[in-house]
């Protein structure tokens, strides 16, 4: 039993987690390039940078992948 416990209080902070990046997403577009930023990471590229834009779509909206040489997001 505090096996079964354990399980779904980590799968739950988990979920919590996942849920509180996923509303402080932010993504900026400017002159200058484009910049994410989720509170956990930060990524910024210039627009010669990018290497790779693609829109996925999913049950809860459309995913956004940008892809450059050093990181992607």
């Amino acid at each position: 039993m505090p096996f079964l416990a354990i399980t779904l209080a980590l799968a739950a902070l988990s979920i919590s987690l996942g849920n509180w990046v996923d509303r402080r997403t932010l993504i900026r577009l400017n002159q200058d390039g484009i910049e994410f930023n989720n509170r956990l990471r930060h990524v910024k590229f210039s627009w010669p940078e990018i290497r790779q834009v693609y829109v996925l779509p999913s049950r809860w909206g459309d995913k956004v992948h940008v892809v450059g040489d050093r990181a992607h997001f």
